[in-house]
């Protein structure tokens, strides 16, 4: 068994509260303070809201993790905090050794550019750049004008080779309004692999696609990690997405609260219209899974 690339270790994020309510002179002190609670409440308010409470995960280098659970478990506040998005108010992140919460802010800057790649439900593409220009923004913040100029030809050699590879070779001066949400995905996920990120996490990749384009995704993402043996960590409510994942953990009012090891090959939705309620189902050792893994089931 492969030894974690990431791990997590009592994890808890709060977010403030604020009163709907507060009074006129609360209001007032607001508008100074930027608090908008009344006085004897500002414990509660101090503390916050907690949305993750004491998380344990480990991340096996080079596998496929899927997170699933409800909307508003902490699947994605999760995915941020590992990714240095955001700050955790208590615990640590180990990524291979070294905690992430201790790094300082261009430490953790430097960190999350050259080792992490994002790709989110929203693509998040620059609408004034081509989509050659977008993969190549992680290369344009990660060096100086002067290394950059110097890097220029080998980085749009990679830009352009990784758009020949999600299937975008001729649409790179496109502008993201000239192309799908398909599209624009793809190179989303192009941009996100410019630096060869170890770490690659994926906050519900599908989740503003079509069926017909969701599995195309899923295809090219799964194309990429044969190729480039990096670490997926993928929020999401799509069984298909869940089904292929090496394995699957489960979250639920902010904390993980179950999990099937490898190999996890099928899930079961639940029936009724809340898609969240979905059960996942461990297929035995020594069982393959069926050849057609758009069509997940046990």
């Amino acid at each position: 068994m492969s030894e974690p690339i990431v791990r997590v270790r009592a994890l808890s994020k709060n977010y403030p509260r604020q009163r709907v309510d507060a009074s006129p002179w609360a209001r007032l002190i607001g508008r100074v303070w930027g608090w908008t609670g009344a006085l004897d409440d500002w414990r509660p308010l101090n503390e916050g809201l907690p949305v993750l409470k004491d998380v344990e995960l480990d991340v096996r280098d080079g596998e496929i993790l899927a997170i699933i659970g409800p909307s508003g478990a902490g699947k994605s506040t999760l995915l941020h905090l590992i990714g240095a998005l955001d700050r955790p108010n208590h615990g640590t992140i180990l990524y291979r050794g070294e905690d992430v919460t201790l790094m300082s802010p261009g430490r953790l800057a430097q960190w999350r550019n050259e080792r992490v790649g994002f790709v989110f439900q929203f693509y998040h593409l620059f609408p004034d750049l081509t989509a050659e220009e977008n993969v190549l923004v992680p290369a344009m913040v990660a060096y100086s004008v002067s290394a950059y100029a110097a890097k220029r030809a080998d980085l749009r050699a990679r830009a352009q080779h990784l758009l020949d590879r999600v299937g975008l070779g001729d649409r790179r001066h496109h502008h993201p309004n000239q192309l799908s949400g398909g599209e624009q995905q793809r190179v989303a996920i192009a941009r996100a692999l410019l630096l060869k990120p170890a770490l690659l996490l994926c906050d519900e990749p599908t989740g503003n696609l079509d069926r017909k384009t969701g599995e195309q995704i899923l295809d090219l993402l799964w194309e990429l990690k044969e190729s480039d043996q990096q670490t997926y960590i993928v929020v999401t409510h799509d069984d298909r997405l869940a089904a292929r994942a090496d394995r699957v953990v489960r979250m639920e009012d902010g904390r993980v609260v179950g999990e099937e090891t490898a190999p996890v090959r099928a899930v079961i939705a639940a029936k009724g219209e809340d898609a969240e309620q979905t059960q996942v189902a461990s297929v035995p050792p020594g069982v393959r899974p069926p050849p057609d893994h758009g069509n997940a089931g046990a």
